[in-house]
């Protein structure tokens, strides 16, 4: 599940869903300094009667709630609570060396 994340508009109909997330993906890399691990879109996005499927790396899933054309990134809550501790803790620790000395 995601709290927030990267809303992402895509109309051209020149590009099928693979390349929209792909490009939609690559720039929530380059904005966040991550990968997204989910993307939520329109079920009319998904062709057939697939719930989700799976681009790279991202979980593309369908919410009624997401616009037509509407990409929205994140990464999940979980994963992501435990790198924000992995980071925090980094951070106390050079914090604690430099205020030290070393």
């Amino acid at each position: 599940m995601m709290k927030s994340g990267l809303l992402w508009y895509d109309s051209d109909a020149t590009h099928d869903l693979k390349d929209k997330v792909t490009r939609a993906a690559a720039h929530y890399q380059q904005k966040f300094g991550r990968a997204p691990h989910l993307c939520f879109v329109n079920p009319a996005e998904i062709k057939g009667d697939g719930q989700s499927v799976r681009i790279g790396g991202v979980e593309v899933l369908t919410s009624k709630t997401v616009l037509p054309n509407h990409f929205w990134l994140g990464v999940n809550e979980e994963d992501g609570s435990k790198e924000v501790r992995r980071n925090q803790e980094d951070t106390m620790g050079r914090t604690e060396r430099r205020d030290s000395g070393v």
